[in-house]
């Protein structure tokens, strides 16, 4: 399970509190996206850069196998790897709504 992620609605909310001047690139199957502008069907986007560069996804598990390799730091990796083995172990994906009661 990832911690800590928004809903596209969270998102949008985030992104228009935020300085206008800073420039997060946000991708979903290789596309760039406009977080404002919705997800287009990814259902968690979470950072792979150390420079802020988001990469989504359309569930749990997908997302883990990619930040397992590319977070930005050691922890993350290793957290990732850690669900990837509880989802595996367990054989339960929580979905987008039971990941902010989390």
């Amino acid at each position: 399970m990832i911690t800590g992620v928004l809903s596209p609605e969270e998102e949008a909310t985030v992104h228009a509190a935020a300085d206008p001047t800073l420039q997060v690139d946000m991708y979903y199957k290789g596309k760039k996206i406009d977080p404002a502008g919705g997800w287009e069907g990814a259902q968690i986007c979470a950072e792979v850069d150390e420079d802020g560069t988001m990469e989504c996804f359309d569930n749990d598990t997908e997302a883990n196998s990619r930040l397992a390799s590319v977070a930005p730091t050691k922890e993350a990796r290793q957290g990732a790897a850690s669900a990837l083995t509880g989802q595996a172990s367990t054989g339960q994906v929580k979905q987008p709504n039971e990941l902010r009661a989390s």
